[in-house]
């Protein structure tokens, strides 16, 4: 038999991997022509044939893994993409059933008259206030007065709310000085002990829970006015003053 080891060409690793290189390019820009094109050239190069059928077999494995891994990668892209489709039509239709009740709680009155906070999501009520010196239950560590409210807050909606952070949410506090100057109040601790567990629970639709909040006193004399109003907006839809003399 002759002997054509001297005739047949013998392939490279950066020959493999300059034909995989190519291939992979053809592939991303979707030209077929001149992926078979390109593959016929490498494999029959002047009508010859490889040298080692292994490295040859080996070759074809890589750019045959190679296909495989970007057809696999192309077809989980579009599987991820309807499903992206799919949970954005479920959302719209889902916001579509729900429109005429989220419209309801955006555009329901807000009111804030005699201690009663009330708009489409939440109506608080407050049932107590008072002034806690300094030292005393409630205001155990302080150093300043503080005035502390108690309320009742009852969740009107599916929404998330817990009592503290839905009081925050809503209600500013200030003191009124007789320059007709506004102070906003710092928040201070929480002014009764059994409220710690519950103050940032959530509250189920329909279901109304207590809490407490309290804030330091500017000045000892000042009325002090819970104001609720729009974030957005600017606009007062309310408030409330009291005396704490």
């Amino acid at each position: 038999m002759q002997d054509l080891s001297d005739k047949i060409p013998k392939i490279t690793l950066f020959t493999m991997f300059y034909f995989a290189l190519i291939t992979i390019s053809c592939l991303l820009v979707d030209d077929v022509t001149i992926l078979i094109l390109w593959i016929l050239e490498a494999i029959y190069p002047q009508s010859r044939i490889f040298k080692n059928p292994k490295g040859f077999l080996f070759l074809v494995l890589s750019v045959l893994c190679t296909v495989f891994f970007i057809i696999g990668s192309q077809v989980h892209a579009e599987i991820e993409l309807k499903k992206s489709l799919i949970e954005r039509d479920k959302s719209i239709e889902e916001y579509a059933k729900n429109k005429n009740e989220i419209d309801s709680l955006i555009n329901a009155e807000k009111t804030f008259k005699d201690g009663v906070l009330e708009n489409g999501y939440r109506k608080i009520k407050i049932t107590k206030h008072k002034v806690i010196p300094a030292g005393e239950k409630g205001n155990e560590n302080g150093i300043e007065p503080v005035i502390a409210f108690w309320f009742e807050i009852t969740n009107k909606a599916n929404e998330r709310l817990s009592p503290n952070f839905s009081w925050w949410e809503e209600i500013d506090v200030y003191q009124v000085m007789e320059s007709k100057q506004t102070i906003e109040l710092e928040e201070a601790p929480l002014p009764d002990d059994q409220f710690l567990s519950t103050y940032d629970e959530d509250i189920k639709k329909g279901v109304t829970v207590q809490s407490a909040v309290a804030y330091y006193l500017f000045d000892d004399a000042a009325p002090v006015d819970l104001v609720y109003g729009g974030f957005l907006d600017g606009g007062v839809y309310g408030k409330t003053r009291y005396q704490i003399q």
